[in-house]
């Protein structure tokens, strides 16, 4: 998941708790890669209601082939761009290594703005970006 989903998860903890059940009885995981968890945490408004949230998901590592992906997937994606440089720089490090996470543990990336999942997407990132459901 992207930082987004966590953001609105501290929003609105009951809808996030709920959606978490729902994909555990069908038997899908909600993942969490590092990077999520530091930029979640810093842009929380109440720490404390991230991490309830956080602790409910499985922690997943960055491996460096995420890395070379998510490098990739930026170099692809500034270069359908007019400006190269401002398009890598808007997507961003940490959407780039969910992509790449996302592609290795199943491809759907739950986010509150797919604006930038989809520019992945369209990179050639093996993804689906999906709504946040609330």
């Amino acid at each position: 998941m992207d930082t987004g989903w966590v953001i609105a998860a501290e929003r609105n903890p009951s809808a996030a708790r709920r959606h978490i059940a729902v994909l555990t009885r069908v038997g899908q995981v909600l993942v969490i890669s590092p990077v999520v968890v530091v930029e979640a945490r810093q842009r929380a408004t109440d720490v404390g209601a991230v991490d309830v949230i956080l602790a409910k998901l499985r922690a997943e590592p960055v491996t460096p082939e995420d890395g070379r992906r998510a490098s990739e997937l930026l170099r692809a994606a500034g270069s359908a761009a007019a400006d190269p440089s401002r398009r890598i720089h808007d997507i961003g490090l940490v959407d780039a290594i969910v992509a790449a996470v996302a592609e290795r543990l199943g491809g759907i990336v739950y986010t509150d703005d797919p604006r930038h999942m989809s520019l992945l997407a369209t990179a050639g990132a093996r993804i689906t970006p999906q709504r946040t459901p609330y």
